[in-house]
């Protein structure tokens, strides 16, 4: 067989083998979906920005966090903590490997705290259904009075939790694990069929779904010591 005629039999078994997959392997999924991840990280940036520059900023479950290497770049002395070993080494950014729900920092050693569609997993691998109550504590424990609490997670018009995957979190469910702290916006974005995702009333939530259609971005503060 000449390469002219391999070349267009490869290409012809690689677009039936790929109609093969959009009929069969592919229903109820969008191959072309924009994740939530498109709002939650030019919001969380937008929270650090607020931040003076040199602040000392900690991301929770940092293993392949986008933050491990935004926040470095305008400025902030990052730090990021996983239970998953991060290898890459770099400027401005400093890795910690532990447990999110009890780690070794001091109290009030931070100016914030991140946690990027990150609290809904915590717990759920290992039986530990308050494990994402404990990462919030945590939270609220290492950043310094009137510090930044920033955080996302999936949202919907009632709690739920997918085994082994992830806690969707309802208006009251989210109230709950933010007990503590001061709320400064809850801000709600959600995708729709045929579009990008776009700012919702939070009452306005759909129900919750395996894939995250709906995603609550949380800016909040530890109350300043009286």
């Amino acid at each position: 067989m000449s390469t002219s005629m391999r070349s267009r039999a490869r290409a012809t078994f690689t677009g039936w083998a790929y109609k093969v997959y959009l009929r069969f392997f592919s229903r109820g999924t969008n191959l072309f979906a924009v994740s939530e991840r498109i709002v939650e990280y030019p919001f969380a940036v937008g929270e650090a920005l607020k931040l003076s520059r040199g602040s000392r900023v900690l991301v929770f479950g940092c293993h392949s966090d986008m933050l491990t290497t935004l926040l470095p770049t305008i400025g902030m002395d990052t730090h990021g903590v996983d239970v998953k070993d991060f290898e890459l080494r770099y400027k401005g950014f400093t890795f910690h490997r532990g447990d999110v729900r009890k780690t070794d920092f001091p109290d009030e050693s931070f100016d914030a705290v991140f946690a990027v569609s990150t609290i809904e997993h915590i717990g759920l691998f290992d039986g530990d259904e308050a494990g994402d109550h404990k990462a919030v504590g945590e939270m609220r424990r290492v950043v310094k009075p009137g510090g930044a609490v920033v955080l996302t997670v999936p949202f919907a018009s009632r709690a739920d939790v997918i085994p082994m995957f992830e806690r969707i979190y309802d208006r009251p469910a989210l109230d709950r694990l933010l007990d503590g702290l001061e709320v400064q916006s809850v801000t709600a974005y959600a995708a729709e069929p045929g579009t990008l995702w776009r700012a919702i009333d939070p009452k306005e939530a759909p129900p919750p779904q395996h894939q995250t259609s709906c995603t609550a971005l949380v800016s909040a503060r530890k109350r300043p010591q009286a």
